[in-house]
């Protein structure tokens, strides 16, 4: 395999643009034969731990190494203090050797040393026509930490595929199950959040012959069953009652902040549940004054306002919604909050629902 180039500003230049630029332009001289190009977009991730995290500390400074068969072929620039870091950045991988597997880790930079945060190695088989999407990562630091790297992936002679949707259908038949194999929190009137997949079930059918951006992933949520959207206890009876299933279902989205909390008294100024109960604590509104409307009102990301539908799944390495509201009785100091919510939808000008999210990871 050749070196990789990082074209500059993630600018998108092609495949077929670096690969010309190996022909000779000097009248007379022999034309080369044509290079193959391997071409790659990191774009973002999400869901790692702080590897950093100490009260009065900061947040990692992340980067990106991609391998193959253990040679290094690119690594992205170190972006500091973000938990949700997006770098764009695209690398062109010259000689590619044919049928090679990808291996992407995910690194802290530290003032000594790396702190590895999370990895995964593609198999040339689920990229050999292109591949746009998220990779889960293994080795994360713990059960608790779900890690993505979102990447583009372009061998030699093929085009970079669409963006994957936040929103999918599933169908699924009971038969001679007496549920659908999913576990699920309705504390939300307008949707179901996926708390397990069990190992047997109508769910697990669906996922062994689904594509991976079809299959059904634990944090995802259930927008519609059956024709019936936005309403919870609708969506509930459709899965108890009926024997065929059609949903629609929305991916989740993770969001990562540190807030401080000063005083004897820590008022978040959220109404949630009574009691607490599921995977985390349900937002079901946010008043003034409060911790989390002084957030909202001092971060200029929308993406890491906090909205509504939200749960809060960790404060600080306190999760399930037991542990987690007694954690936010008592914080103080600085601490982190990790939260999940529904992937946002997008509206054109009147109004109407379009396909996608606006957020980056469906870009």
């Amino acid at each position: 395999m050749g070196g990789a180039c990082c074209v500059p500003g993630g600018s998108g230049e092609s495949a077929d643009a670096v690969a010309s630029a190996t022909h000779s332009d000097i009248p007379g001289e022999q034309m080369q034969e044509a290079v193959e190009v391997m071409t790659f977009t990191i774009v973002g991730a999400r869901g790692f731990r702080n590897s950093d995290w100490a009260p009065g500390l900061g947040k990692p400074d992340s980067y990106v190494v991609v391998t193959s068969n253990g040679k290094e072929l690119a690594e992205t620039n170190v972006l500091g203090d973000s938990m949700e870091p997006l770098w764009k950045e695209e690398f062109a991988v010259e000689n590619w050797e044919d049928g090679a597997d990808l291996e992407f880790g995910l690194y802290d930079k530290d003032l000594i040393g790396s702190d590895l945060l999370g990895k995964t190695i593609v198999k040339y088989d689920r990229f050999k026509d292109g591949f746009n999407g998220d990779l889960q990562l293994e080795a994360t630091g713990g059960k608790k930490y779900r890690a993505f790297l979102r990447v583009k992936i372009k061998p030699p002679n093929k085009v970079y595929p669409p963006g994957p949707s936040p929103e999918y259908s599933v169908t699924l038949k009971k038969g001679e199950f007496n549920s659908y194999g999913l576990d699920v929190d309705s504390q939300d009137p307008k949707t179901l959040y996926i708390t397990s997949i069990a190992e047997k079930g109508p769910a697990a059918v669906w996922n062994q012959q689904a594509t991976p951006e079809n299959q059904l992933v634990r944090g995802d949520f259930i927008v519609e069953a059956n024709g019936a959207r936005a309403d919870a206890k609708a969506i509930t009876e459709h899965l108890k009652q009926a024997h065929d299933i059609v949903m629609k279902v929305r991916r989740g989205i993770d969001v990562t902040m540190v807030l401080e909390a000063n005083g004897s008294m820590l008022d978040w100024g959220i109404e949630m549940p009574e009691p607490p109960k599921g995977d985390g604590v349900l937002v079901l509104a946010v008043n003034e004054p409060g911790l989390i409307a002084d957030w909202n009102a001092s971060t200029e990301d929308p993406v890491t306002k906090v909205q509504v539908g939200d749960r809060i799944l960790r404060v600080g390495k306190n999760n399930g919604a037991q542990k987690v509201a007694k954690a936010m009785k008592e914080a103080r100091g600085k601490f982190q909050v990790h939260l999940v919510r529904v992937a946002p939808e997008v509206f054109d000008r009147e109004g109407q629902k379009k396909e996608g999210s606006s957020h980056w990871r469906f870009g």
